[in-house]
C-alpha cells in the first residue's frame, strides 16, 4: 500500500520498463494532468507523491543490487526478509518459477533453497504460498 508507479508519465516520458503483478493488487490511477494540477494547488501532497516516487526509485536500485548479486542462497534470503509481513508475521512468497525468475536463478535451485531453508528452520512454511521467517537465521546466512 502507498507505492507508486509510472510517474515518469508526468515528465512526458516512456515508461522504460513493465510490471506484473504476482498477487491480487487494488491500483489507484490518477491522470497526468491531476498530477500537474497538484503542482500548483496543493504542493504539499505534490511533494509527498513526489516523494513517494523517490523511494519507489530507491526500492528499485535496492532490488537491482541486493537481489541480483550473491549467491543464490543470499539473494532468496534477502528477498524474504525484504517482503513485508502481515498482521500475523507472515510473509506471502511467489511461485518457484517466479522467484527463480526475479532473482535470476532456475526454479530447480529456488526450489533447492527454500527446502534447504525449511530444513534448517529459516523458514516455516504455514500454508500455500506463505512462510513465517526466521529472522535471526536468515540474517545469519547474510553473514555468512
Amino acid at each position: 500500500p502507498g507505492a507508486a508507479a509510472g510517474l515518469e508519465a508526468t515528465l512526458g516520458r516512456l515508461y522504460e520498463h513493465s510490471a506484473i503483478a504476482l498477487n491480487a493488487t487494488l491500483v489507484c490511477r490518477i491522470p497526468v494532468s491531476t498530477v500537474k494540477e497538484l503542482d500548483v494547488e496543493t504542493p504539499r501532497l505534490h511533494k509527498q507523491l513526489m516523494e513517494r516516487w523517490h523511494q519507489s526509485v530507491h526500492e528499485a536500485d535496492a532490488w537491482l543490487t541486493q537481489l541480483s548479486t550473491g549467491s543464490a542462497k543470499t539473494r532468496i534470503a534477502r528477498l524474504l526478509l525484504f517482503l513485508p509481513t502481515d498482521p500475523g508475521g507472515e510473509r506471502e512468497l511467489f511461485s518457484i518459477d517466479d522467484l527463480g525468475a526475479m532473482l535470476g536463478t532456475t526454479p530447480e535451485t529456488a526450489s533447492r533453497v527454500m527446502a534447504e531453508f525449511k530444513r534448517t528452520g529459516a523458514i516455516v512454511h504455514t500454508s500455500d504460498h506463505h512462510f513465517r521467517c526466521n529472522v535471526d537465521a536468515l540474517n545469519d546466512i547474510l553473514k555468512d
